[in-house]
């Protein structure tokens, strides 16, 4: 059985680097933040508001996690908010394939930010990045939250081998793009 790759959609300590020190020059310093999942996570029913759960940011500037779902944000701006996630449809849970994937702020759903896909039987792996603009005034939060119309879809981490590190089952990406 041939599986999809997920793409890891981190940005890399080395864009970082560039970034802090164009930030230094300009004497303007830009919040951003990479968090990632090692665990997997599943929805507990049908057709209910699930949120994507995080582990300790790897790399953080003005961007915290709270309770584990909550990317709270110290500055005011817009910002760039990308998720990637890895659903797997472990079969056996019923006939749906159906996943809706939405972004929360202050716990209200944002307009116009929910994508629906389908995650088979046929392929079970369905890797997909979401990509939004958000205006944020310092003390909000946002979430990742998804819905899907059969729990034997879950959101999946694997382990490292020999030949890849591991693949988390949720990243995302938050930098603030403008003032």
């Amino acid at each position: 059985m041939e599986k999809d790759c997920f793409t890891d959609m981190t940005i890399d300590n080395q864009l970082w680097e560039i970034l802090n020190a164009l930030d230094q020059n300009i004497g303007v310093t830009n919040p951003f933040a990479d968090f990632h999942s090692s665990v997997d996570q599943s929805a507990t029913s049908i057709n209910t508001l699930t949120k994507v759960v995080y582990d300790a940011p790897s790399i953080t500037n003005g961007i915290t996690l709270v309770s584990n779902s909550r990317i709270t944000f110290t500055q005011s701006g817009t910002y760039q908010i990308l998720s990637a996630l890895g659903f797997r449809n472990a079969g056996g849970g019923g006939s749906g394939t159906t996943v809706d994937v939405w972004l929360c702020k202050n716990l209200i759903n944002y307009p116009n930010s929910t994508k629906k896909f389908d995650v088979d039987t046929n392929s079970p792996y369905a890797s997909r990045v979401f990509i939004d603009i958000v205006n944020i005034v310092a003390g909000d939060f946002v979430e990742i939250c998804w819905a899907t119309d059969n729990t034997s879809i879950l959101l999946e981490h694997q382990l490292a081998t020999s030949l890849y590190p591991d693949i988390p089952s949720a990243t995302l990406n938050a930098f603030r793009i403008s003032q």
